[in-house]
């Protein structure tokens, strides 16, 4: 018995302990701790199923729109959901308090232990069969129909009642009766506990009486090898029944394990969902496109597309920009610095996470294609410990991104090799970037490097341009059109927004200064020089004597 509200047949796997260095990459560059925080609030499982879903590439669109459903679902009855997380929560808690003794491998011990957890689990059930029984009624998606329909036939009242009664009896408190059989070498064998049994699912029932005539044997006081014998004959007894009860516990447990992170990612979904629309932000359910669709091309078509980390950072709605590329292996941005470049690149580069995690997506309109793996190569700052240059670290990540990247994946890369000259940083990017789009492999680039941009521009292969637009007056729209490189990124108009004034007054009172300087430095040399001839002159005294 399983949740199954993220997958239609089969569970969530267990995150790995060590994070990939390219995942720390793609987490860092989109800046989605910032997300992850608003979907989490302080809850650190629910921060770490929510980046295990988000960052995953097992995926198709036949599961996003299997999530899609039961988000629909969480969104409609978020009380419902928190609910079967508290829930489920709780019993985990309770069940982690209980003491595990280091003699765990006595039967006895075993038994005591899963029969306490037993009777705290059960009780999490009855309540989660509760909860899933107003869900029924109400819920629309296949999923939590399913679940619910499971809870309420595998787990009705007759049964529960049958097995609290069931583990009550497993405390032994009325004793342990046990039948077994004299071979013909006089050694016991068939041993199991009269404990009743009945046609239901558990393992016991009401306990058969004894048959006369019965005979008893008291064991001395101080008979210690008696005591050890009979020890050895009680766990031989309850060994079945240990094993079976403690089957049944880590079989609920697991349930509700697997019902706690799973209904974790659609509440963290939720939150996320009211804390953007408190912002002004607008969300739509993403239109995925079918694999048969692709043809190897990405499908990428926004409107009103805003930055979710931007949006939750500056607490208000960013300027949204559409973003038409279509179907096509390579998305080429340049333009005007500071005109939205990399907060477009990276917005699109959450939405993408967001819509093939079956989540909805912060813009009007959005039209995707699931891809194989989504990878970001972003500039650095120089490595602090300097044991290689920056262009040697771009070089070595891009060469465990092309190691791992594969067709059908995307790459977003921002101002990538240039921290060497135009020209080889042009020469460098134009190989690496063509090869990966022949290989299948989808590359949004935002440069300022008008060679490489020409380059790939004048190159046969399907791209698509785009600028980020400048007005007249120098103002930055914020917004993208299909437009050619330019050999300008309009530097000075940072220049005159930092200094206050245009840039060739800027490069007149450098350059005077620059001489001002000069000639100090030149007097002040001459005066030195003078200062020294006279230092090596006769004094007067001297002439005249």
């Amino acid at each position: 018995m399983r949740p199954h509200l993220l997958f239609p047949d089969r569970d969530l796997a267990a995150p790995d302990d060590e994070t990939p260095p390219l995942l720390a990459d793609l987490v860092a560059d989109l800046e989605l701790p910032v997300v992850l925080r608003a979907m989490s609030g302080d809850d650190p499982l629910m921060y770490a199923v929510c980046a295990q879903v988000l960052t995953a590439t097992d995926t198709a669109p036949r599961i996003v729109r299997h999530r899609r459903a039961v988000l629909a679902d969480a969104m409609a009855h978020p009380d419902e959901f928190a609910d079967l997380y508290t829930i489920a929560s709780e019993a985990i808690a309770d069940e982690k308090k209980i003491y595990r003794s280091t003699f765990m491998v006595r039967p006895e011990s075993t038994l005591r232990r899963s029969v306490e957890v037993l009777k705290r689990l059960l009780d999490a059930v009855a309540r989660v069969r509760r909860v899933s029984d107003a869900l029924l009624r109400t819920a629309r998606s296949d999923a939590v129909r399913t679940m619910c329909t499971v809870l309420a036939e595998q787990l009705d009242d007759a049964y529960l009642q049958e097995a609290g009664e069931q583990v009550r009896e497993l405390e032994l408190a009325h004793g342990l009766l046990v039948s077994a059989r004299l071979d013909r070498n006089d050694t016991v064998s068939g041993m199991r506990p009269l404990l009743a049994r009945t046609s239901g699912n558990w393992l016991i029932g009401r306990r058969p009486s004894l048959r006369k005539p019965t005979f008893s044997y008291t064991i001395a006081e101080r008979d210690q090898a008696g005591m050890e014998a009979f020890g050895a004959f009680r766990d031989r007894s309850l060994t079945q029944v240990a094993d079976a009860a403690d089957t049944s516990a880590t079989h609920i447990l697991n349930f509700l394990s697997c019902l706690q992170r799973e209904v974790a990612f659609y509440l963290g979904c939720v939150r996320l969902r009211d804390t953007l629309h408190e912002l002004d932000v607008s969300t739509c359910v993403p239109d995925v496109c079918d694999e048969h669709e692709r043809e190897g091309e990405t499908e990428l078509s926004a409107s009103g597309l805003c930055d979710v980390p931007l949006a939750l950072q500056s607490k208000q709605a960013p300027v949204p920009v559409t973003v038409a590329a279509g179907p096509a292996r390579l998305v080429v941005l340049t333009g005007a610095n500071r005109g939205g470049k990399s907060t477009t690149l990276r917005g699109i580069g959450v939405a993408q996470l967001m819509a093939q995690a079956g989540m909805f997506v912060a813009a009007d309109e959005f039209r995707f294609a699931v891809c194989s793996g989504v990878f970001t190569h972003f500039k650095r700052e120089e490595d602090a410990a300097m044991e290689r240059g920056k262009f040697d670290e771009e070089l070595e990540r891009m060469s465990r991104i092309i190691g791992a990247v594969a067709p059908g994946g995307m790459l977003l890369a921002n101002e990538s090799f240039a921290s060497t000259n135009e020209q080889e940083a042009s020469d460098v990017g134009f190989d690496v970037l063509t090869a990966l789009v022949d290989s299948g492999v989808s590359v949004l680039l935002v440069t300022h490097l008008f060679t490489l941009a020409q380059r790939l521009f004048d190159d046969s292969r399907a791209s698509v341009f785009l600028r980020a637009e400048r007005g007249a007056d120098g103002q930055r729209t914020y917004q993208l059109i299909e437009a050619p490189p330019l050999p300008t990124s309009f530097g000075g108009d940072v220049y005159r927004t930092v200094f206050g004034k245009p840039l060739n007054t800027i490069d007149t009172d450098i350059g005077a200064g620059v001489k001002d300087q000069q000639h100090g430095v030149k007097d002040q040399q001459q005066q030195q020089d003078s200062a020294a001839t006279d230092d090596h002159a006769p004094s007067p005294a001297t002439q005249t004597s």
